[in-house]
């Protein structure tokens, strides 16, 4: 696996892992910049709170 990878889900107790191994690339970008920003925000000591529903 390169670095640019992303590994994919076995299955087994979660419903929808081919979901979301289909989402997780196509959100890849995204989540990559929200985890850029959140990474200089915490480097002026402020806080991130991500929440996750669904």
């Amino acid at each position: 696996m390169s670095r640019n990878d992303l590994p994919e889900s076995e299955g087994g107790f979660f419903f929808g892992h081919q979901w979301q191994d289909e989402t997780a690339q196509e959100y890849k970008e995204q989540d990559l910049k929200f985890c850029k920003w959140a990474a200089a925000v915490l480097e002026t000591r402020q806080q991130v709170v991500y929440s996750c529903w669904w």
